[in-house]
This record gives C-alpha cells, structure tokens and sequence, in this order.
C-alpha cells in the first residue's frame, strides 16, 4: 500500500474507530465536522484513501467500507493530537503544531478515541522529576476527565499559568492538591475545579 499523509492517517484512524465503537461507519459530514473540514475536502481525502487501496465507498450513507489490510483489532497505530503551548492556550486559538501519540495510551482511558479530546504539552521545568517527568518530555492530557482520584496529575490554570498538580485526597466536595512549585497544599472546591486536563501519559524525547 502507498505511504499516507499525516490528514490521511488521521481520517482512517477516526473511520476505523468510530466503526469500531458504533458498529457503522461515519458519515461525510461526521468526518467534515469532526476536522473542521468542508466536506468537498473530505471527498479528496476519500478519494485519495480509496486509490491508495485503504478504504471502498459507494454513493449510499454510511457505506465506507475499510479494507481487511488496514482493519486492526481494538486500538492500535498512532493519533495526531495538538500540541499546546501557554500562549496559545491563554489566546484561545488552535494549536499551530500536533504529534502522534500512541492509540493504545489513549484508549486506556476511552471505549472511542476522539483525537479531538486530548492535547500534549512540553514540560519544561525539573520539578517533577519525583514523579519520573523531565524537561522536554511531552504530557499527554484528556480535556474533560470523568473523574479525578488521589494519585493523578492535573493541569490546572494557577494566576494565569499553567501548572502540574497531583490529587492528594478529597473530602467534604472539596480537592487537596500538592504544588511541586510551591511545596504546599492548594484546596479547590469539587464543583469549581480550574482543571485543563488530566494526565495519561509521557512521552519522552530522546
């Protein structure tokens, strides 16, 4: 099979898990909407997955079809997510770079994998080298946790700075984290968490 692009693998991974997850195949403007793409777009990318041997479809709704070759059960390959930096995220704009992530890291915390629902960050400080994270290792993070439990690390938005916190416990609605900053407890109430994602994983860099 021919080499892909980056948008092309991304495209396959959502029809395949979204098939996967709902037992039919998405849609052109499920696609379309998902990537923030015009649908003529996603035409072009069918196309081109189509005589790259990926993928079948006919005119009829729902009818992508992926080929045995690039079907693989559960979870596997990687997932393009952005990457964030604090000034992007203070401005609200979209993040310019993205990096590939492993499916499997992502589906430990999800039956469907949205790439949409995770972003990475580069940890730039040596603080958290307790809890085995170095400057320049990439945090993997999911935007909206179910549930936050003693033990994880959060980022969470502190005086207009993102910082890593980790969940020491919870009592009475209320969250005690530890600041490695600042070497002391900060307590939040449940219901008013400042949370821009939970930590699922680290990518190192070499």
């Amino acid at each position: 099979m021919k080499k892909l692009t980056g948008k092309q693998t991304e495209i396959l991974n959502f029809i395949r898990d979204f098939t996967l997850h709902n037992k039919m195949a998405p849609t052109v403007y499920e696609i379309a909407d998902r990537f923030g793409i015009k649908t003529s777009t996603v035409f072009a990318h069918l196309k081109a997955l189509q005589k790259k041997n990926y993928l079948q479809r006919s005119s009829k709704a729902r009818s992508i079809t992926l080929k045995k070759s690039s079907v693989k059960k559960g979870f596997s390959g990687v997932h393009s997510i952005p990457l964030q930096n604090n000034t992007e995220r203070l401005s609200g704009k979209t993040a310019a770079k993205t990096i590939f992530c492993d499916a499997e890291m992502l589906s430990a915390n999800q039956k469907f994998i949205d790439s949409g629902n995770y972003y990475a960050v580069i940890m730039k400080e040596n603080c958290y080298l307790s809890r085995g994270i170095l400057p320049g290792d990439v945090a993997i993070l999911i935007k909206k946790p179910s549930d936050i439990c003693p033990g994880d690390l959060i980022i969470a938005v502190i005086n207009d700075h993102q910082e890593l916190l980790e969940c020491k416990k919870i009592f009475d609605e209320q969250a005690e984290f530890f600041s490695f900053h600042e070497k002391h407890p900060i307590i939040f109430p449940l219901d008013n968490l400042p949370i821009e994602g939970k930590l699922i994983g680290i990518q190192r860099s070499l």
